[in-house]
């Protein structure tokens, strides 16, 4: 009788930097692109890449910028205003808020129809 060796670790899959628990609808969870079968909501409503990623095309090796604990989710979620920018610079890696970026956000909140906090911070807006 042989056996087959089980199958050596994926190490793209092993190292993922941004990995969060399955059970979490990530903030990369409503309507653009995909990640594990989940679509991206945060990029959709106006959250650049490099908010919680960082400028990764400086990194020689992709790491953490961000904890993405459930506290730091929770703080953006209660104000996403400061995080928000323009469609056209969702992908810029080096964007830097504007001077009024509290109009800017608030501006923008209301243009991507973005609930209040008492919806965002609702449990099951993450947990599902």
């Amino acid at each position: 009788m042989t056996t087959t060796p089980p199958a050596p670790p994926d190490p793209a899959r092993e190292s993922l930097p941004h990995e969060v628990a399955a059970f979490i609808q990530s903030g990369l969870s409503i309507t653009v692109g995909s990640r594990d079968d989940r679509l991206i909501p945060s990029i959709a409503k106006g959250v650049g890449c490099s908010t919680c990623h960082g400028a990764v095309d400086t990194m020689p090796l992709t790491w953490r910028v961000a904890s993405l604990d459930m506290q730091w989710c929770i703080a953006c979620h209660r104000d996403p205003a400061p995080n928000l920018r323009p469609a056209d610079r969702i992908y810029d890696l080096h964007w830097t808020p504007p001077s009024n970026q509290a109009a800017l956000g608030k501006a923008l909140m209301a243009a991507n129809h973005i609930r209040g906090p008492d919806v965002l911070t609702s449990c099951s807006t993450c947990h599902r």
